[in-house]
């Protein structure tokens, strides 16, 4: 069988597997995501048609420039209807023959590569984060990054650029850069160091430096308008506590790899206890498979010349200690290396450890099924693997944070099960030991690694998945949406995505513009006018500032506000009134919001920071003055005459007429952004940063045709470099070797 024969086997194989196994979240009118983040971001994101620009979260955001995975050629499923599970499940299958495949290039070993996909796949990582469609999306290239390293390393050849670079970009475009950074980090360490020993050492890393570079470049078009949108959010400034958030504690690191559900969060009978839940087991979940761990032990012990497992061990066990946030003080160091300082969420290292544990798993099944593993060998491995285990139950008994009833082991299946998947796994190894070429062995090892990995993944968090039913809009939703419509305004949910209300970005399915939004990627200039926290949220004080314009000027006609709230905003906002209860919290009319569009007559020029403080304290009437940062200045007699009528709204335009008796600025209560440009008579006009976050425009006396269009530079740049690269990987797959044939196959060993 040829090997894209044998590799579309494979993949089908998990497939069907993984069909299976999620089961409970496909079918029944589910989706495979979770309430929260997976209501809220992952099937906005999918389900909804947006363009460059989505006008109906954060007053306008640049939709295509976030890290969504909307430019990965995955996501093309999202034009068929109700694919979303189908994105999903591929997601899975592409991540278990990605780990396949390292074991295949490495080791040849079909065995191997079973253990490494079940484990890598329903391990803590791909497990943890099910609710994270970006993230998932993108690990699931991981492998395949890893995978083409390792084969580039053996063949040197110039075409592995193109095949290395490819997956580099998949794994850029699938969503998440987190994942890239990190998988792009350990990736640039591997070449280093498994550049020693073999011949052309300088040919390797010079391949593997062009493959990794023309992977940025494929992707260019979604990390460079990403990179810049980065550098105009809060994420340009986090600070170390921010960055440290989600981190796994140190003595928590041997329970949740051994003992995932002593400190887990499971829902389900199996594990009673489990709802202790220390941290978010979303982050932290970091199990992967007893049957893996003491395979990595034979292979650690049976392979330990090997370049390519002496990288995978000690990348490991770095993985997990970077996972522990400033645990063992080395984060604090981390925080200061560019663009690693970026993303916070440093229990998502548990991604390369994983991974590794996953590939290690399978290459000590590939010794094991060539008899090249002694008895003493295995036993000591399962011997060691049992001390662990032992020393975690010590640890989590002596931890002083568990229940009454938690805290009997024998009692306590989360403690029972880990040792009964280790007694049953250890007896099967034994017998593999002894009948490696037995193909009915082969097959229970594959079912006890789906065993061990299923005791873990079948009692996550995702046995709750999303019904249908939840995405369907209540009736108070659907009528504030026809009326902001009609209106050109907007509503705010002051729960965000973090409590009941209309949330963020859940509202766009609804259809109900939203002045919130619930992003990666928050822009700091209409974060900080509205105060909003990441996941689209205010704090209810926020609101008690009576003098606070901020709201007016975004146009934000209708407030969401929790049954227990409303009354005590109501007081601090006189110019409010309490409208209705619904059942998504009570709906407050704000009789002050000012219009989509207005006309002005006096403008000042203004700081940033006194123009925050005027809308702030009402210093500034903005009522009848705008604010903006530049040289211009204006002041006209209003007339009653005057008017402005919106003739066009798209995603990426807004066409109007105004009529001024004299000179006048038209503002909108749209963000600001250096790429929307501004014409008047088709001639183009400055656009101004208006009222801190806003824009304008000065426009003539009489009637004008005045638009807005949304021009991304940056994705035009950004394209561009990703065609380029796509041909130069297209001529680098069909160019003949050059030179060097004889290093072709010489870097096969250690």
């Amino acid at each position: 069988m040829g090997m894209a024969a044998r590799y579309l086997q494979a993949f089908l194989a998990y497939l069907a597997f993984f069909a299976l196994f999620f089961s409970p979240a496909l079918y029944g009118g589910n989706y495979m995501t979770t309430a929260g983040d997976g209501s809220n971001i992952a099937l906005p994101a999918y389900l909804i048609p947006h363009g460059l620009w989505e006008p109906d979260i954060m007053l306008g955001y640049p939709w295509a420039s976030n890290f969504n995975g909307g430019w990965s050629p995955m996501f093309l499923l999202h034009f068929i209807p109700h694919s979303f599970n189908v994105y999903m499940l591929a997601a899975y299958a592409v991540a278990a023959l990605g780990a396949f495949a390292c074991v295949d290039v490495l080791a040849h070993s079909t065995i191997g590569g079973v253990v490494a996909g079940l484990s890598y796949a329903l391990g803590g990582f791909m497990i943890g984060h099910f609710g994270h469609y970006d993230i998932v999306q993108a690990a699931a290239w991981a492998p395949w990054v890893f995978c083409a390293l390792f084969a580039q390393r053996r063949t040197q050849n110039v075409r592995s650029v193109a095949l290395v670079g490819a997956a580099v970009a998949m794994c850029a475009l699938g969503g998440q850069p987190q994942v890239l950074a990190y998988t792009v980090l350990f990736g640039t360490v591997y070449v280093a160091t498994a550049a020693f020993g073999i011949p052309h050492r300088m040919r390797y890393v010079s391949l593997a430096s062009a493959s990794i570079c023309l992977g940025l470049g494929l992707a260019a078009v979604a990390l460079a308008p990403g990179l810049l949108l980065t550098l105009a959010s809060f994420r340009a400034h986090v600070s170390l506590d921010y960055f440290l958030a989600f981190s796994e504690p140190v003595w928590q690191l041997p329970i949740r790899v051994l003992l995932p559900f002593v400190v887990g969060q499971s829902g389900q009978p199996l594990y009673p206890y489990s709802s202790v839940g220390l941290g978010s087991e979303a982050e932290l979940a970091a199990y992967g498979g007893i049957l893996p761990i003491i395979l990595a032990v034979v292979a650690i012990i049976c392979r330990r010349r090997d370049v390519n497992v002496i990288f995978l061990t000690i990348g490991a066990l770095v993985a997990l200690l970077l996972s522990s946030g400033d645990g063992f003080h080395i984060s604090a160091l981390t925080f200061h290396i560019p663009l690693l300082n970026l993303f916070r969420a440093q229990g998502r290292h548990v991604l390369e450890f994983t991974l590794f544990l996953s590939i290690l798993g399978g290459l000590g099944a590939a010794e094991i099924a060539r008899g090249n593993v002694k008895a003493k060998t295995l036993c000591g491995s399962i011997a060691f693997v049992g001390a662990c285990m032992i020393g975690a139950t010590i640890d989590a008994l002596r931890a002083g944070v568990l229940s009454a009833g938690a805290s009997r082991p024998l009692s306590n299946s989360a403690f029972v099960i880990p040792f009964v998947i280790f007694v049953s796994v250890s007896s099967v190894l034994l017998l593999f030991q002894r009948l490696p070429a037995s193909r009915g062995v082969l097959a229970i090892i594959s079912l006890c690694a789906a065993a061990d990995m299923a005791s873990f993944a079948w009692f996550e968090y995702w046995r709750t998945p999303l019904n249908e039913s939840a995405l369907t809009a209540p009736p108070v939703a659907v009528a504030l949406g026809a009326a902001l419509r009609r209106s050109h305004q907007r509503a705010f949910s002051v729960a965000g995505a973090v409590g009941d209300g209309i949330p963020p970005n859940l509202s766009l399915i609804w259809g109900v513009p939203e002045a919130g939004g619930y992003v990666s990627l928050l822009l700091t200039s209409p974060g900080i006018f509205l105060q909003l926290f990441p996941q689209g949220t205010i704090a209810p004080e926020l609101l008690a500032n009576v003098t606070d314009r901020s709201f007016d000027l975004a146009s934000i006609r209708y407030i969401v506000a929790p049954k227990t709230q409303s009354r005590s905003i109501l007081a601090a906002r006189p110019g409010w009134r309490f409208l209705k209860s619904s059942d998504v919290g009570d709906i407050l009319e704000n009789t002050a919001a000012e219009p989509r569009i207005r006309i002005l007559h006096r403008v000042v020029s203004m700081s940033a920071d006194n123009t925050l403080k005027a809308i702030r304290t009402g210093s500034i009437d903005t009522r009848t003055t705008a604010m903006i940062q530049g040289a211009e200045t204006l002041d006209t007699v209003p007339d009653r005459a005057d008017a402005a009528t919106l003739m066009s709204l798209t995603s990426d335009a807004m066409l109007l007429n105004t009529t001024c008796r004299e000179a006048c600025f038209v503002e909108t209560s749209d963000t600001y952004n250096s790429m929307w440009v501004a014409a008047v008579d088709g001639e183009k006009a400055p656009l101004h940063l208006t009222d801190y976050a806003l824009r304008g425009v000065f426009v003539p006396a009489g009637r004008h045709s005045v638009a807005f269009h949304y021009r991304p530079w940056i994705i035009w740049f950004g394209a561009t470099v990703s065609t380029a690269s796509f041909l130069a990987a297209f001529v680098l797959l069909f160019v003949r070797e050059i030179g060097l044939t004889g290093a072709r196959g010489a870097a096969s060993g250690s």
